[in-house]
């Protein structure tokens, strides 16, 4: 059931694509800066199928991924894996529909919309890292929690609690000010990169130093 609904997301966008095609312009927008601002256009209306296939390619990658996983773990959170693998087609869908609505001539607030996409997405992939088992392709694989079980354990029931919570501030701050919820969006990426990865070479010194005095 779950491969059926990452399928489905993956359609949906091909189907509006043949729905609207007569309509979008001969330039599609293709990428937005941090002010929300287009930056860049397809040079044909073909650039609108650009995301669409790189999902797709993403999902067949994803697919293989627990087939080739050296460490053999996927077994143990598949039904995680799965569930995230949702959650992400799921988000790049209603990317694709953000850009075509833009293509269409629509206008909106585009750096609110795509920044609260990112904190929603964030939050959720935060919630299932305590489900995550060591493996070389999705979680925060850092050299000390690829070492250690417990590390990885542990740094990821810390992460995921930074992710939620974090995502659930911004996402509320950048309603109340958009202005500086924007600026302040590089930030909060760098901190739930970086703490994670510190708090992993932490907990291993630490593991180690006790298995030392043992």
């Amino acid at each position: 059931m779950k491969k059926i609904l990452s399928i489905v997301f993956l359609i949906v966008p091909f189907i509006l694509i043949a729905w609207y095609w007569n309509e979008l312009p001969d330039s599609i927008p293709m990428h937005w800066n941090a002010a929300g601002e287009i930056d860049r256009y397809s040079d044909s209306k073909w650039g609108i199928v650009v995301l669409p296939v790189i999902n797709l390619f993403t999902f067949l990658l994803l697919f293989i991924v627990p087939k080739i996983d050296p460490k053999g773990n996927f077994s143990q959170f598949l039904k995680t894996y799965w569930t995230i693998i949702n959650i992400l087609m799921l988000f790049f869908m209603l990317l694709f529909m953000f850009m075509l609505y833009a293509s269409l001539g629509h206008e909106f607030n585009q750096s609110m919309v795509i920044h609260s996409a990112l904190y929603i997405l964030f939050l959720l992939l935060g919630n299932f890292f305590g489900k995550l088992r060591p493996n070389y392709f999705i979680g925060i694989r850092t050299p000390w929690t690829l070492e250690s079980e417990e590390v990885w354990k542990k740094t990821h029931r810390m992460g995921g609690v930074l992710w939620v919570t974090s995502s659930v501030f911004m996402l509320i701050f950048n309603f109340i000010f958009p202005d500086i919820g924007q600026q302040l969006f590089i930030a909060y990426v760098i901190v739930i990169s970086i703490i994670p990865v510190a708090y992993s070479f932490i907990a291993f010194r630490q593991l180690s130093a006790k298995e030392t005095q043992n």
